[in-house]
């Protein structure tokens, strides 16, 4: 009796942790990372105004991280942080192309 109760403890927490471990690996896939084409043209204007990530994140009250992340396509992408960045650097980040 006391073996099966403990089975049934030690085996409901592993199937939770392996059904959360599931949901993880398919909820990573499905969140869109920035993709090349804006990590390169905020590390082109940043450079053309001659500032650093530092100086960027400061311009634009955010961590300097989060500008690193953003130049290394790590960033899931905010709509309000590209629009300070687009404000910043004079590049346009959001929307089609024309």
């Amino acid at each position: 009796m006391f073996w099966k109760a403990l089975v049934k403890e030690t085996y409901c927490p592993f199937l939770s942790l392996r059904l959360l471990m599931k949901f993880m690996f398919c909820f990573t896939i499905l969140v869109q990372k920035v993709n090349f084409e804006v990590k390169k043209l905020i590390q082109q204007g940043r450079m053309a105004k001659k500032m650093t990530q530092a100086d960027l994140a400061k311009a634009i009250n955010e961590k300097a991280t989060v500008v690193n992340d953003y130049e290394s396509g790590r960033a899931v992408p905010s709509q309000q942080i590209l629009a300070k960045m687009e404000r910043i650097l004079g590049v346009k980040l959001r929307g089609k192309k024309k």
